[in-house]
């Protein structure tokens, strides 16, 4: 039974006016997916399909010192990849979706910015690395591996990860 509701803030805002968010507005989920991936990564590691020292090479032998790096590295934030989001132009494509082979071939194109496990530097390129990783292992989509192994088993009666890209209000934007 609910006792409480309330709703805050826009579904939309636009040149033309705004929308105001209602209790049925839904957000992409965004930086909490890294939640989810680094869960369902160690899933792996507990059923002993991954160790967490397995290196990136094993799925993307083209990155920069993918040898060297290690799925811990890459949920530590430890793994010294470019991140991605700072690429020239994110801004411009960022709420739009972008090919794999696109991504990782920036990713691969912006070398390294230091060795794995050097220093500790939050990289979104790490987790949608483990991402991309993860839709291998299963060989499923992404949402359909959350969906399946944490949205089923826990009460996120709210939590779609399947949405269409762009078909969901954008939860914050930088002006």
């Amino acid at each position: 039974v609910v006792k409480y509701q309330r709703s805050v803030g826009f579904a939309s805002i636009t040149p033309r006016g705004s929308e105001p968010a209602d209790t049925n507005t839904r957000y992409r989920v965004g930086s909490v997916t890294k939640l989810f991936t680094a869960a369902l990564t160690m899933q792996l590691v507990e059923r002993a399909s991954i160790t967490l020292d397995s290196k990136l090479a094993e799925f993307y032998p083209e990155l920069p010192n993918a040898l060297d790096i290690t799925y811990r590295d890459l949920l530590q934030h430890r793994s010294g990849l470019s991140n991605y989001t700072e690429a020239a132009g994110f801004e411009a494509w960022r709420t739009q979706p972008k090919p794999r082979a696109e991504l990782l071939q920036l990713i691969a194109g912006s070398g390294a910015r230091f060795a794995p496990r050097e220093r500790l530097e939050y990289n979104n390129s790490n987790y949608l690395l483990l991402g991309y990783i993860l839709e291998k292992i299963h060989d499923k989509p992404y949402a359909d591996i959350v969906d399946k192994h944490i949205v089923g088993k826990v009460p996120l009666t709210r939590t779609e990860s399947g949405a269409q890209f762009g078909a969901l209000p954008i939860s914050y934007e930088k002006t």
